[in-house]
């Protein structure tokens, strides 16, 4: 692109003596990788394009010659980029999720994309996946969206059956060939504990998030041949990343 970029700055902008040096050599944290998420939204915005521009599009992303996205993520169920709230097992009282089932969204708008993005570009694609809510009928305000957390404590028999539902959505991911590499807690855990928080949400402290996943879902993981997939804590802003990380290091 050519033309003027920049119409208007508040600092000095001399081109003539900005240099970037990289070393190498100083080294800090690992970064996992860059890369977009899997929603509802997502899916239905590119099957809306005709073959030849869906494919420029995942390949503007995810080839060599694009931007080389490696990391995506995937809602666990509804979130805000989906039409209508929904979960996996709406049947209340359903500890042993004996109906759980994926969903219309997943099996037309978020397996297809990212199995075409797999079967297209050979490079690794590390997948995440996060919950915005567990269903209705396991939360205090009985409802997937506004102010609301899991009925119990951990290791009681919502936080056990809401392990579950992980342990079944890898599952049910990875027979559709998509295996994931890690889940975090819960997508912006503070949002559950605001009055008529508008879209999906389902509020965690770090010490209830930190007690959830040693007594509840890191067992349920271990029990189900699932070891090896990450468990990520927080998924929300960095303002609140020290004091998670020190409550959940008190363990």
């Amino acid at each position: 692109m050519y033309g003027t970029c920049i119409l208007y700055s508040l600092v000095p902008f001399y081109l003539d003596i900005t240099e970037v040096l990289v070393n190498l050599n100083n080294t800090f944290q690992s970064i996992i990788g860059f890369g977009g998420a899997f929603t509802d939204a997502a899916g239905i915005n590119i099957q809306s394009l005709s073959a030849s521009t869906q494919k420029n599009l995942l390949a503007s992303y995810f080839s060599t010659e694009g931007i080389e996205y490696t990391l995506g993520r995937i809602p666990m169920a509804s979130c805000d980029f989906s039409m209508h709230p929904y979960s996996y097992d709406d049947n209340s009282g359903d500890f042993n999720l004996t109906k759980f089932s994926l969903t219309q969204e997943d099996k037309k708008f978020k397996i297809p994309i990212i199995q075409a993005v797999m079967r297209t570009y050979k490079r690794n694609l590390t997948l995440f996946a996060s919950p915005w809510s567990a269903p209705a009928w396991m939360k205090t305000n009985k409802n997937m969206t506004g102010k609301g957390t899991l009925v119990g404590e951990p290791g009681g028999p919502y936080f056990k059956t809401w392990a579950m539902y992980f342990v079944k959505f890898l599952k049910a991911y990875a027979k559709e060939g998509i295996p994931i590499w890690g889940v975090t807690g819960q997508n912006e855990p503070t949002d559950g504990f605001i009055t008529n928080f508008s879209f999906q949400a389902m509020g965690w402290t770090p010490e209830m998030q930190r007690d959830f996943i040693v007594k509840d879902l890191g067992p349920a993981l271990q029990q189900n041949s699932l070891g090896h997939v990450k468990i990520m804590i927080l998924d929300d802003s960095r303002l609140q990343l020290p004091y998670w990380a020190e409550q959940v290091d008190l363990y």
